[in-house]
């Protein structure tokens, strides 16, 4: 999957067509409370190499969570909850001077 990360993505339905298109299986029309494995069938591959996926985005979901995860609007939220921040702006210019500057022994 190349282009767009599953952690930036905050709209469902977008989140759901990342894992389908990475995956390889057709989640079209996926609800928020979709239960990963009975209804979409994702087996315990399948979660690892989304969870894998969401590392690689900075997205690490605690060890004691990953169990808990029953539906596609869970790990949605989860992933959205956890992704990390955009940096913030440039800091002011004199910030800049200060920490470009070398400070003498």
């Amino acid at each position: 999957m190349s282009g767009v990360g599953l952690a930036g993505l905050t709209d469902l339905p977008a989140f759901v067509a990342a894992i389908a298109a990475h995956l390889d299986l057709d989640l079209a029309g996926a609800e928020p409370d979709a239960e990963l494995a009975a209804e979409l069938g994702l087996d315990s591959l399948a979660m690892i190499e989304i969870l894998v996926l969401l590392e690689n985005e900075g997205v690490v979901l605690p060890d004691d969570l990953i169990p808990e995860l029953r539906t596609i609007g869970d790990l949605h939220h989860y992933a959205v909850a956890l992704a990390p921040r955009e940096p913030p702006v440039k800091p002011p210019s004199f910030l800049r001077r200060l920490t470009d500057t070398e400070v003498a022994p």
